[in-house]
């Protein structure tokens, strides 16, 4: 799926069905305003999709107006927040089950497209206490409702995993005698997430595998 800007002020999103590329009804019905944003999209499946965006509430762009909106496979659903509130990034894993993390140490799920948000914090703050910028701000994925991994940009020589119930500090994998720095993270299955970082300029794929975290060079960009 891509985003794609069609005319000014109004973007919509695209998707791809295996043969042609074609509008997802309403993905540009919460662009209320000029300068209109959509980001961090994420796609789990076809039928679970979640993005972030924000438009200027003025002609001079001194406010914004933040919201978030879901896929379910037919139209995408939106939920606005108050206009000076930063979204906090959601990811989704299987048709139902979306997690977002916010500041301080607090996570929370839902299972109906966001119109319910249940807490998942758990022991989250008391795996972090000590840890400055742990869980967040940092990379989430979530591979399945029971699996979600955090790599945290403050700390990358650890992970923070949840498996349904409870979060644990996992160590990530190190290259050279370092942990490199997390750029991108998908997590396919709560056993197979990639992590993309660098070190030294050298793109470093980490991999999970359920329980250990793996470190591969890549061949550098031509």
């Amino acid at each position: 799926m891509t985003i794609h800007g069609a005319p000014p002020d109004v973007l919509n999103i695209v998707q791809w069905n295996g043969r042609a590329w074609t509008a997802m009804p309403g993905s540009d019905a919460p662009c209320g305003g000029p300068d209109c944003v959509i980001s961090d999209l994420s796609c789990s499946t076809a039928t679970n999709c979640v993005y972030d965006g924000n438009f200027c509430i003025d002609d001079n762009c001194t406010g914004y107006q933040y919201f978030t909106a879901t896929w379910n496979g037919t139209t995408w659903t939106d939920t606005f927040l108050s206009s000076f509130e930063l979204p906090d990034r959601g990811v989704c894993a299987g048709r139902s089950f979306c997690m977002r993390l916010e500041r301080p140490a607090i996570a929370q799920v839902t299972h109906d497209w966001g119109n319910t948000w249940d807490d998942a914090s758990a022991n989250l703050a008391a795996v972090c206490r000590g840890r400055a910028g742990c869980p967040t701000p940092g990379r989430l994925a979530c591979g399945s409702p029971w699996f979600c991994v955090v790599l945290p940009l403050a700390h990358p020589a650890l992970a923070v995993t949840w498996n349904g119930a409870t979060w644990r500090i996992v160590r990530t994998a190190r290259f050279h005698g370092r942990a490199p720095t997390p750029n991108l993270l998908s997590c396919g299955s709560p056993r197979n997430c990639v992590a993309i970082d660098s070190f030294q300029r050298q793109p470093v794929a980490e991999h999970w595998n359920g329980s250990t975290w793996q470190v591969t060079p890549m061949a550098p960009a031509p």
